[in-house]
């Protein structure tokens, strides 16, 4: 056996207020011909999975002069149109979604073709998760696991950083 291509995301954690945090855990999912994976700082790639070429990237501009409890994202999740949709036609925008949520306690729903936010979801593609939850300071709520996608309802975890 010998490798077939090789990606390299360009994230070394530059500017990043806890570099020493800093890790790779996303377990890159496939769908079709593409490989989709986020790094800890909200990148999120999709690369075609038989030749490695990147087709899309996004980054969610994390602040990173914050001190976050934990620098990790674990993955993204898939969602075609879920159980019982109108399937909508192909090249339509969002018919197919990538969700992922990021360390800042955000939560995105990104087109899976293009990579562009979803207009339709939250506030232009996001939704801050922190909103009503009372804080010491933002860095302390983040998201590091994959959603899930149960119907046409997204569920996802969070971590509150309190040592």
């Amino acid at each position: 056996l010998q490798p077939a291509w090789s990606f390299r995301t360009g994230e070394l954690g530059e500017g990043l207020a806890r570099r020493d945090k800093l890790t790779f855990e996303a377990t890159p999912i496939l769908v079709g011909r593409t490989l989709y994976f986020p790094t800890a700082t909200g990148i999120v790639h999709a690369i075609d999975a038989a030749t490695g070429a990147a087709r899309w990237r996004f980054d969610a501009q994390i602040d990173r002069r914050l001190r976050y409890s934990e620098v990790a994202s674990r993955g993204v999740t898939y969602w075609d149109g879920g159980a019982g949709a109108v399937s909508a036609a192909p090249g339509t925008a969002c018919r197919t979604r990538i969700f992922f949520g990021t360390i800042d306690g955000r939560l995105f729903a990104l087109d899976a073709e293009t990579g562009k936010p979803c207009r339709d979801f939250g506030t232009n593609g996001s939704a801050d998760l922190s909103k009503g939850v009372r804080l010491r300071s933002k860095p302390e709520y983040g998201v590091t696991s994959p959603p899930v996608v149960v119907g046409n309802v997204v569920v996802t975890g969070s971590a509150i950083g309190d040592n």
